[in-house]
């Protein structure tokens, strides 16, 4: 004898069929259906998914706890899309609109049916109580769908990458690149998977390098570095590449992840740059030496002229009067004039050629720097019926700086102030500014210099007089070499001018 049992949460109904008639069922044999029926609602309400059954005229006719829960409702009575708040998609592909799909099952994605969630419905028809109808199953899919999307979208960042990408196994096989890699190497997805990386090599990377690439990535550490690769046509190119272990839930490596990218014209520009540079270093050290040993060969001669003119000028005094006494002073004067002009230039090319050699240390600059330069440069101005002073207005005069560029500094700006005034007097001071920095001036009261001027004060090779008939001599060469001087003992200078008025250089430490 078969059992056949219908059950909801209202009737229990059962029938027994019978090779003959149908008879009554045993009190056991109700007992045993009750304890099965029992056992059936449990199995129902454990099932992880909510589901209801509906007739062909959508009626609900049943709906477990968890699609209750999930609506909100506790006694679902009429239209299934009564209960339903979606984009109206799980109305419209309903099968029960279309007798076509009045049998098998039909399986479809609706969004948003309750809660924002996303669901899989699968409808599938069966008899329930002698009559037609429809079990619905809903899937919660929210979380599977985003999970989806979030390896979608790290597929198509993959596979559009500008890298190149490869996964091997944990032995080197490969088993994924990505497009670049085809690009770049000239080999056919299908030609590389299922070969070992060694294929990309080229032979001339040395075996240090991938001898700590394997000791790195065993240990399950990242591994950096360029090696020198090889594509399909024989052609080598230079790879960037950064090898990462994958590894599964256990921390054991499982594949290893290659992301590499071709830096071939990067290292040719390094190349090229490394060879202009070497180039460029090279000329200048050769304009260095040659300005070195020019300097040396005028000097030399200049020396000689001025040495023998000295000693002419001392026999010869007594014996030869006018002009010709005075034509010693002119040679005199024009050498060194000459000697100035070489001592300049080659200490500008010094300061180009990064060849100036500078030693720092603690200065006292008033002792060590003013007052020797005061001493020297007084009878200089004395001679020309000018007045020199030095001011001192603070005895905290150290700085760190070095010595000769600092000298420098200093007797430029006292040169050119006694070089450009006529009359009156000029004015070395020392002192704190308002904000206690260290500053040091020299004052005069020359021709000063114009205020279209004063912009190219500190330009190599300018002059605001220009050509053969100017009233000063010069290089143009002492303001600038002030400047970069300046620059090196960590200095800034100021200049103040009135044309015909006089100019004040002030240096801040």
């Amino acid at each position: 004898m078969l059992f056949f049992f219908f059950n909801d949460t209202a009737t229990t109904e059962i029938y027994t069929l019978s090779l003959h008639d149908a008879l009554p069922i045993s009190k056991k044999a109700e007992k045993e259906l009750k304890a099965l029926n029992e056992f059936n609602e449990s199995l129902i309400e454990t099932i992880p998914f909510g589901f209801d059954i509906v007739d062909l005229e959508g009626n609900i006719l049943f709906m477990n706890n968890l699609l209750k829960d999930a609506l909100g409702i506790k006694n679902p009575k009429g239209k299934c899309w009564e209960f339903y708040k979606d984009d109206g998609k799980q109305c419209i592909e309903c099968p029960l609109k279309d007798e076509m799909k009045l049998s098998g099952t039909n399986i479809s994605e609706v969004q948003g049916i309750f809660g924002g969630r996303e669901y899989e419905i699968t409808h599938t028809f069966m008899n329930y109580k002698n009559q037609k109808a429809m079990l619905e199953l809903f899937r919660d899919i929210t979380e599977s769908k985003k999970a989806q999307q979030e390896i979608l979208k790290l597929s198509r960042g993959i596979e559009q990458s500008p890298a190149m990408v490869v996964i091997t196994d944990f032995k080197g096989i490969i088993e994924y690149v990505n497009p670049k890699v085809e690009v770049v190497t000239g080999y056919s997805k299908e030609e590389l998977i299922g070969k070992n990386t060694r294929i990309f090599r080229s032979g001339k990377t040395p075996k240090k390098t991938y001898e700590k690439l394997r000791k790195t990535i065993l240990n399950g550490e990242i591994w950096e570095g360029i090696v020198l690769n090889k594509r399909k046509n024989g052609e080598e190119y230079w790879e960037s590449e950064r090898i990462s272990p994958i590894l599964n839930n256990k921390g054991k490596i499982i594949n290893y992840i290659s992301i590499k990218e071709d830096i071939t014209e990067q290292i040719k520009a390094r190349d090229e740059l490394i060879e202009a540079k070497e180039k460029a270093e090279k000329s200048e050290k050769l304009k260095g030496e040659f300005l070195a040993q020019m300097s040396h060969e005028i000097r030399s001669p200049i020396h000689t002229i001025l040495s023998f003119t000295q000693l002419l000028e001392s026999e010869l005094n007594d014996k030869i009067e006018g002009e010709l006494r005075e034509s010693f002073t002119a040679i005199r004067n024009a050498g060194q004039r000459v000697v100035r002009t070489i001592d300049l230039i080659l200490n500008m090319s010094q300061i180009q050629t990064n060849s100036l050699e500078t030693h720092f240390r603690n200065i006292n600059l008033t002792k060590e720097i003013l007052e020797p330069l005061y001493q020297e440069y007084y009878q200089t101005a004395k001679a020309r019926g000018l007045k020199l002073e030095f001011i001192k207005d603070t005895d905290d005069v150290n700085v760190e700086g070095d010595e000769y560029t600092l000298n420098q500094i200093i007797a430029n700006l006292l040169n050119n102030a006694i070089k450009y005034t006529e009359k009156g007097e000029i004015t070395l001071r020392v002192f704190r500014t308002e904000t206690n920095l260290l500053a040091v001036e020299v004052t005069d009261t020359g021709i000063g210099i114009s205020e279209e001027y004063l912009p190219k004060i500190f330009d190599s090779f300018t002059q605001e007089e220009q050509g053969y008939t100017r009233q000063y001599d010069g290089n143009g060469l002492g303001l600038a070499l002030v400047k970069r001087y300046c620059q090196i003992n960590n200095a800034d200078i100021f200049v103040e001018s009135e044309k015909w008025k006089g100019s004040t250089f002030r240096v801040v430490f």
